[in-house]
C-alpha cells in the first residue's frame, strides 16, 4: 500500500485518534451542513483533506448511514483503492434501497469505479443512456464500457445522443469519432469530425479538437484528416493548427511545402524557425535553411542548426569559429545529452589551432565529457594526440 493511500486510511478508518475540527476552519458556504452530509459535500467539491478530517471526527452512531458509506467509497476512490470504493458505494446503494430510495449519483459513481476495475458489464448495468448523457464525463465512461463489453451498436447510439447533448465538449466528440472509426465507419467519422470543427465556438477548442480528430482519422484516411486541419485553419487561422498541417505535409514527404508553412509562421511565432530551417535542409534548400537558422531564438538550438549545415558541407573549421563566437556560459551548459556537440566543437576547434587551450571549455576539456561508446574511442585518440603535441613542444599540430 502506497504512502498516500496509507495516510488517507489513517483519516478514513481511524476514529480513536481524531480531534474535533474547529468550525472556523470550514468555509461559510457549508454552514448549513453538518456531520456526514458535510463530509459528502466536501468530497464532491474536491476538498479532500478537509473531508478526511470531518469524517474522522464523526460520532460512531453515524456508521450505518448510506451517506457515510458513500463518503467512505468516494474517499477510497480518491486514494486509488477501487475495490474498497466498490464495496462502500454498493453498501450505500443497498442502504438507500432498503428504505425504498435510489440515487442516480451513486449509480454514476459505482459505474465509474466499475470502469476503473474493468468490470465493463457491471458498468453498463449500473447506468441507463438517459442518465449517462446528462454529464459529458459520465457519457464518455458509459460509451467506453459499452464498447469494451461488446455492445458496439449501443455505444454508437449513445455516443450520437451524447454528442447532440454536449456539442461543444471536445472529449465527448473525440469519443464519438473514435467509436465510428472503431466500427470502420471512417467516412462517417470524417464527416462528423468536419461538422464538429465547424461548430466549435472557441479557437482554442477548435485547435484541440482538430488535432485529436486528425490523429484518429489519419491512419485510415490521410486526405480526410488533412481536410479537418484545413477547415480549422480556414475558421481561425490558429498557428498551432497551421503547424499541425505543416507536420502532416512532412509526413506526406512534402518537406518543401512543410518548410514553407513553418517559415510563414516563424516571423510572428519564432519557435518555428528551427523546424523551418531543418525542413529546408531536408528539402535541399541549404541557403534558405542556413538563413532561417540565424533567426532561431534559442542560442543552443541556433548553434546546433548552423553547425549542422557547416558539418554537412564539410566546413568543419567554420564550426570552431562559430563555437568561439558563443559565450562561455553557453558552452558551459553543454551536458551529457550534448556529447555529440561537445565532440564536434572540440574537433572543429582543434582544426582551427586551439589545441593549446586549457580548462573545462577547451577542446581537451570538452572531449573529457564524452562517454558515449560510439564517440569515446575517437575522443581518447584526439586527447592523446593533444598530449603528444604538448609534450613535444610542437608549434603546429595536425588533426585531419
Amino acid at each position: 500500500m502506497g504512502l498516500r493511500r496509507t495516510l488517507l486510511w489513517l483519516f478514513v478508518f481511524s476514529t480513536s485518534v481524531s480531534q474535533a475540527i474547529p468550525r472556523s476552519e470550514i468555509p461559510e458556504m457549508y454552514d448549513d451542513l453538518d456531520g456526514s452530509e458535510l463530509a459528502l459535500r466536501l468530497v464532491l467539491d474536491g476538498k479532500i483533506a478537509l473531508a478526511q478530517r470531518v469524517h474522522a471526527d464523526l460520532p460512531s452512531d453515524q456508521g450505518s448511514s448510506a451517506t457515510l458509506a458513500r463518503v467512505r467509497g468516494l474517499l477510497a476512490e480518491e486514494a486509488g483503492d477501487l475495490r474498497v470504493a466498490e464495496r462502500e458505494l454498493a453498501l450505500a446503494a443497498m442502504r438507500l434501497s432498503s428504505v425504498g430510495r435510489a440515487s442516480e449519483e451513486i449509480s454514476v459513481e459505482r459505474s465509474r469505479v466499475a470502469s476503473g476495475l474493468q468490470k465493463w458489464s457491471e458498468c453498463v448495468r449500473l447506468l441507463t443512456p438517459s442518465v449517462a448523457i446528462k454529464k459529458a464525463e459520465t457519457a464518455i465512461t458509459y460509451i467506453r464500457c459499452l464498447a469494451a463489453a461488446g455492445e458496439k451498436q449501443s455505444a454508437f447510439d449513445v455516443s450520437a445522443q451524447a454528442a447532440r447533448a454536449h456539442p461543444q465538449n471536445v472529449a465527448l466528440i473525440r469519443e464519438r469519432v473514435a467509436i465510428l472509426v472503431m466500427l470502420d465507419l471512417v467516412q462517417t467519422a470524417a464527416r462528423e469530425a468536419r461538422l464538429a470543427v465547424q461548430q466549435m465556438a472557441k479557437a482554442s477548442d477548435t485547435a484541440t479538437l482538430a488535432f485529436e480528430l486528425y490523429d484518429l482519422i489519419l491512419p485510415r484516411d490521410p486526405r480526410s484528416a488533412q481536410a479537418i486541419l484545413e477547415l480549422a485553419v480556414l475558421r481561425f487561422g490558429d498557428h498551432e493548427v497551421r503547424a499541425k498541417r505543416a507536420q502532416h505535409l512532412f509526413r506526406q514527404h512534402q518537406a518543401l511545402m512543410s518548410a514553407t508553412e513553418f517559415a510563414a509562421l516563424a516571423p510572428s511565432h519564432p519557435q518555428y524557425y528551427l523546424s523551418a530551417s531543418e525542413l529546408s535542409r531536408l528539402a535541399g534548400r541549404d541557403v534558405e535553411g542556413a538563413r532561417l537558422a540565424m533567426m532561431i531564438p534559442d542560442a543552443r538550438d541556433r548553434f546546433r542548426q548552423r553547425a549542422t549545415f557547416d558539418l554537412a558541407s564539410g566546413r568543419i573549421p567554420i564550426v570552431g569559429t562559430l563555437a568561439a563566437s558563443f559565450d562561455r556560459t553557453f558552452l558551459g551548459r553543454l551536458d551529457s545529452q550534448d556529447e555529440d556537440w561537445a565532440y564536434a566543437i572540440a574537433y572543429s576547434r582543434l582544426r582551427t589551432g586551439a589545441w593549446r587551450e586549457q580548462g573545462p571549455l577547451s577542446p581537451s576539456g570538452l572531449l573529457s565529457r564524452v562517454r558515449r561508446p560510439d564517440l569515446l574511442e575517437k575522443s581518447v585518440q584526439l586527447r592523446s594526440r593533444i598530449g603528444d603535441c604538448v609534450s613535444q613542444g610542437a608549434t603546429r599540430c595536425s588533426f585531419e
